[in-house]
């Protein structure tokens, strides 16, 4: 088995780049020849989009149905709240974002109302300010997983939480492997990369986004038939 991914992580091809064509993407992984090689010194070939800006919008489901149908999809979910305090501190860590945590979430529907007009107005229209500042939109989960599992069978996703993955990266590991197809094998270190030291979220304004995630959480749950128990994680 020879497993490639892509040179470099979020290339969004299948939102933002996909009129740069098939082609343009495939160019960044093995060719033909190269995967024919491998495949008879190793018996198999994968190759993997590590990309997180794919789950919003509908048309990416679509892009990435009309380039190859049976793809399989790794979803990795994390507490929402957990997710929007960690993006927003990326954005402060990249001097793009002035606020603080409290009015960057209490404006954010402000700063995003012609962008989501014009999103709603072109399916194709994507802005960086979205992606930037939406640390609220990005944690409605179900939203985005209802919109491509309308294109996909649900058998082609496997759902994982990013806190199991963290705590049992072993079994998080094989549960993949099964996914996949892959043989049984273990990797040489599990190492967390990309570890975010800042300050701990006031808890006033984590209950503030307790609330607010609740009731999407609650339709997430339902529809996948799985609780994620973020309620009770601090």
């Amino acid at each position: 088995l020879c497993i490639s991914k892509s040179p470099y992580d979020n290339m969004g091809f299948f939102n933002e780049n996909f009129h740069l064509g098939v082609n343009w993407y495939r160019s960044f992984f093995p060719t033909t020849f190269t995967r024919n090689k491998i495949k008879s010194k190793f018996g198999n070939f994968l190759a993997f989009d590590v990309t997180t800006r794919y789950m919003e919008e509908e048309f990416t489901a679509n892009n990435v149905y009309q380039t190859k149908p049976n793809m399989k999809i790794i979803v990795i979910l994390r507490n929402p709240i957990d997710r929007a305090y960690s993006q927003y501190q990326s954005r402060v860590s990249a001097g793009t974002e002035p606020l603080s945590f409290d009015d960057a979430i209490k404006k954010e529907d402000m700063r995003l109302k012609n962008e989501l007009k014009k999103m709603e107005e072109d399916e194709n229209y994507i802005h960086n300010n979205f992606f930037r500042y939406s640390y609220l939109h990005h944690g409605i989960y179900v939203d985005g997983l209802r919109k491509w599992m309308e294109i996909f069978p649900k058998n082609q996703f496997l759902i994982l939480k990013a806190e199991e993955l963290y705590e049992k990266p072993t079994m998080i590991f094989e549960t993949t492997q099964k996914f996949l197809g892959l043989p049984k094998f273990h990797p040489a270190n599990d190492t967390h990369y990309n570890l975010g030291k800042y300050n701990e979220m006031n808890t006033t304004t984590r209950k503030f986004l307790h609330e607010f995630f609740k009731p999407h959480n609650e339709e997430l749950y339902k529809f996948l038939g799985r609780d994620f128990g973020w309620e009770i994680e601090n």
